[in-house]
């Protein structure tokens, strides 16, 4: 887990398309522990290209997510 992704206990995960629109019904506050978990199930809409992991409290970009390895 990138240093980034360890000082909150919880984060916001949003499914985008190829053409950067959220997906919407993809967003999802998720417990730091369960962000590959939730992000391979986002991933798994055939609509959605990433995942965008944000501050479940303010909204602040974090990191994208391409893909789930394992």
């Amino acid at each position: 887990m990138p240093p980034v992704l360890q000082s909150s206990p919880d984060y916001l995960l949003k499914g985008y398309s190829a053409d950067f629109r959220i997906v919407y019904g993809t967003g999802r506050i998720t417990l730091a522990a369960d962000i590959a978990h939730v992000a391979a199930e986002i991933l798994a809409d055939d609509g959605v290209a990433f995942v965008d992991v944000r501050s479940a409290r303010n909204n602040c970009f974090l990191c994208r997510v391409t893909g789930v390895v394992g």
